[in-house]
């Protein structure tokens, strides 16, 4: 089963896409609904590599192990911008998760999260609960954007000791 949501974020496509491929920004989004506890430190800058963590509904109740694949297929330098969780936990065979930005004006997105979820006779609730939490990370998404990326935006070009420092530092 899939999910598809997308939300419209007040963002340049290429300043949201280099936000995507940091692990902060996943613990950010993710919480402080899920939690994740990574068997080794999540690197700053995703990387093509197999991850491994535990899950924590709200840091506290076990949900189990996943494996976060992430998978970084070429994006030209206009976007869209993709990112790939080929992933599985415990209760899902298949947990695929693309992230997709695309610009829609040169300085507003369309971000979408696109969860195909397998897991036997449970996949009826592991769709639902994805809907849940990818809904509740577009949520977040919105109020970074908002806090983070536009707060910065703003003191960049009306301060200057921030004239020249950029919103997203490149790794």
């Amino acid at each position: 089963m899939t999910v598809r949501l997308s939300t419209a974020l007040p963002a340049p496509a290429q300043t949201v896409f280099e936000r995507v491929k940091r692990s902060a920004t996943l613990h950010y989004v993710a919480g402080p609904l899920i939690r994740f506890v990574p068997e080794r430190p999540f690197p700053a800058v995703w990387q093509n590599e197999l991850y491994e963590t535990r899950m924590r509904l709200f840091g506290v109740l076990p949900l189990g192990r996943q494996l976060i694949r992430i998978e970084m297929p070429e994006n030209p330098a206009t976007g869209p911008f993709r990112l790939r969780d080929n992933g599985q936990g415990q209760l899902a065979q298949t947990w695929d998760h693309w992230i997709t930005v695309s610009s829609i004006a040169p300085d507003r997105c369309l971000y979408t999260d696109t969860i195909t979820v397998r897991a036997g006779l449970l996949t009826p609730f592991v769709w639902l609960f994805a809907f849940g939490f990818y809904a509740w990370r577009q949520y977040r998404w919105r109020q970074f954007v908002q806090t983070r990326i536009q707060s910065t935006d703003q003191r960049n070009s009306s301060t200057p000791e921030f004239a020249n420092f950029p919103p997203v530092k490149k790794p």
